[in-house]
């Protein structure tokens, strides 16, 4: 089973880019859970998978990037409740052994303000963070994203 992540608040324009995202690949031989931040208590959900794809808005801008997650992560934070990617699939693989594939799909965005709407800059990178997604997504080996390397990073 591929597990589709899309984390945002679509209450705060282009941080809903990724719940957009979803709306328009549709339905298929995946499952989409929305959030507003990765928690430890998706581990669990996560370990489940074959592959997770955790779609997020960027607000660093450039293009939309599929990266693959390490399998090793930095311990998260004490103090909070919310994890990076990477901690998210370290939690997974150690408490659950987690070990499938895991990206991360950056969709960046300009306009983060509450109550706006998706911006057309966010609009334009749904339409290439899709094509990415589906190349991933797609039975068809010569379309598949290579697998996740050991030197690949995200935070």
């Amino acid at each position: 089973m591929t597990l589709i992540i899309a984390v945002g608040n679509p209450e705060r324009g282009d941080d809903g880019a990724a719940a957009e995202l979803c709306r328009v690949i549709g339905r298929g031989a995946w499952s989409v859970t929305e959030t507003m931040e990765l928690t430890p208590e998706m581990a669990e959900t996560v370990s489940r998978a074959n592959r997770v794809i955790i779609a997020d808005a960027d607000y660093r801008g450039g293009q939309p990037s599929l990266e693959a997650v390490p399998g090793v992560a930095s311990c998260p934070a004490l103090l909070t409740h919310s994890l990076r990617p990477g901690d998210l699939i370290a939690v997974a693989r150690r408490l659950f052994g987690f070990n499938g594939e895991a990206w991360l799909l950056r969709i960046p965005g300009v306009d983060f303000g509450l109550g706006r709407p998706l911006s057309t800059t966010a609009r334009t990178n749904i339409a290439t963070a899709a094509l990415l997604l589906g190349d991933l997504l797609s039975p068809d080996p010569e379309r598949r994203a290579a697998p996740p390397g050991p030197t690949a990073s995200a935070d």
